[in-house]
């Protein structure tokens, strides 16, 4: 099973958070930030972003393809990069990767980076 969330800014998408599964037991699976350039499981950043958020029944098309994630956009700040990084973790505890305290430990090292960029 695929799991997209796309994620858009200015109407353009930017970041594809991905997760693959096996439905065979004990097959695991791969969570990935995809960008621009991209690719994950054989299917391209564009082909991810045409498909859009939701759940997918598909085979990979290369399931040794989970490290290729693209040119990640420059952040103006910290704060954005690490507010980017905090998306990509509640999507993993949205589909089981995390567990509510890893949400809420990054969550604080998220708070702690904008108040950082404040002073």
């Amino acid at each position: 099973m695929l799991v997209l969330q796309v994620l858009k800014n200015r109407k353009v998408p930017y970041v594809v958070h991905a997760q693959y599964s096996e439905s065979r037991p004990y097959q695991g699976g791969h969570l990935s930030r995809v960008h621009l350039g991209g690719s994950f499981m054989g299917f391209t950043f564009e082909e991810l972003c045409e498909m859009g958020t939701g759940e997918y029944e598909v085979a990979a098309l290369d399931p040794h393809d989970f490290r290729n994630t693209g040119t990640e956009p420059e952040f103006q700040s910290a704060w954005e990069a690490k507010h980017a990084q905090f998306e990509f973790i509640l999507f993993g505890y949205q589909v089981g990767s995390y567990t509510s305290l890893e949400v809420l430990a990054f969550a604080q090292d998220t708070l702690e980076a904008r108040r950082a960029g404040e002073a």
